[in-house]
């Protein structure tokens, strides 16, 4: 019931139906655009998670399943579903789901993150997700190759992260299972289907979040997450830049440097945040080479922070560098030591940004690291369908 409400709020048109219904009558499938095989115990996981289940497919309905794999149609299996998922996709068929590392049943809530080159019809547009689980078999096993095989797919659609961003690296409570390269989902080379572990339709309402009262809390500090982005005159951002650098002393040490950056936003397209009429951050693109464009500058005021707006600031401005292919950030190299500027890293590496090379302008004491993000999966045509 839950997955039907999370995909009837979609506006999707919602049947549930039951194995042996669809066994009867496999035209109830061929109907079907989507095809979603949500948690539970199936069978009572008696013979294994998911194992009765797979085997009523295979034994019955295969070949209507594979006919519907081979068309330009969704599938997704949620917990119990991916576990079934994973017994059914041939491309997920030299690997395993497992009991648990920790030895028992698993239920609370964790932070994954989409793998920024995935090309999964389920996660365009998504970064960072905050997701319950449910499950006391949901670790991915298999050997290095076939680890290898996906990590290159770019299959790797989510993984556990801990509450800083990083990956867990196989720590508990972050990574709750144990899995393999902390993998929580695996997408197939079309995109189009998704086996996860995480329960994303028990996150329907925001009431059913784990700590939906402090989050309550930081949104009435946000205006109630009414944070507006637009774009600004030359004027307005060179006096707004130099209004966030002198809130920000500790990141903008050199006043000739904050000088140089505040007449260089004059010539960028600037997009500010906005909330309740307030400017709280400012991001300036240049477009330094042809298909190339560039975050020049780029802050949020400190009281609001660790708040989200600086990763509404870099989506928005993916719509304004449709011609661009890249787009690229300098920063502090994450071998400086400094505290504040290692978060600066992290946070674009959180947003899909990834190190290219280090390098040390001349009379520059510090190392820089010059970041870029591919932006050829965002612009991309999306099918109608989908969209």
């Amino acid at each position: 019931m839950e997955c039907s409400r999370k995909l009837g709020i979609g506006n999707i048109e919602v049947k549930i139906v039951h194995i042996n219904d669809i066994i009867d009558n496999p035209g109830e499938l061929k109907l079907s655009n989507i095809l979603a095989i949500p948690g539970g115990f199936s069978y009572g996981d008696d013979t294994g998670a998911g194992n009765a289940f797979a085997l009523r497919i295979k034994n019955n309905l295969l070949d209507e399943f594979q006919e519907f794999l081979s068309q330009d149609k969704l599938i997704i299996g949620i917990c119990n579903g991916c576990q079934i998922l994973v017994k059914l996709i041939p491309e997920f068929s030299n690997l395993a789901l497992i009991h648990n590392d920790i030895g028992n049943y698993q239920c609370r809530w964790i932070r994954v993150r989409v793998n920024p080159q995935s090309n999964s019809v389920w996660l365009r547009g998504l970064s960072e997700l905050y997701l319950p689980i449910a499950h006391g078999e949901g670790k991915f096993f298999m050997d290095q190759d076939i680890l290898n095989q996906l990590i290159e797919s770019n299959s790797t659609a989510l993984r556990y992260i801990d509450e800083n961003g990083d990956y867990a690296n196989l720590q508990v409570p972050y990574n709750p299972n144990g899995s393999t390269y902390d993998l929580a989902a695996l997408s197939d080379k079309s995109g189009r289907v998704l086996a996860l572990m995480p329960h994303p339709e028990r996150g329907i309402f925001f009431t059913q979040q784990d700590n939906w009262p402090l989050e309550k809390e930081k949104c009435k500090r946000l205006g109630g997450f009414m944070v507006e982005i637009k774009q600004i005159s030359p004027g307005i951002a060179e006096d707004l830049c130099c209004k966030i650098t002198a809130d920000l002393s500790e990141y903008f040490v050199l006043p000739e440097c904050n000088e140089h950056y505040a007449v260089g936003v004059r010539s960028c397209k600037n997009l500010a945040a906005k909330i309740d009429g307030n400017y709280i951050g400012l991001l300036s693109l240049d477009f330094p080479y042809p298909n190339n464009s560039n975050i020049y500058w780029m802050a949020v005021f400190r009281n609001y922070q660790c708040q989200g707006v600086g990763c509404k600031l870099v989506e928005a401005a993916y719509s304004l560098v449709i011609t661009a292919r890249t787009m690229t950030v300098e920063t502090l190299s994450p071998n400086v030591s400094d505290e504040n500027y290692l978060k600066t890293y992290k946070f674009y590496e959180s947003c899909g940004f990834e190190p290219l090379f280090n390098l040390k302008p001349q009379d520059y004491k510090w190392n820089m690291v010059y970041m870029m993000k591919n932006l050829n999966q965002i612009h991309q045509n999306r099918p109608e369908k989908y969209s």
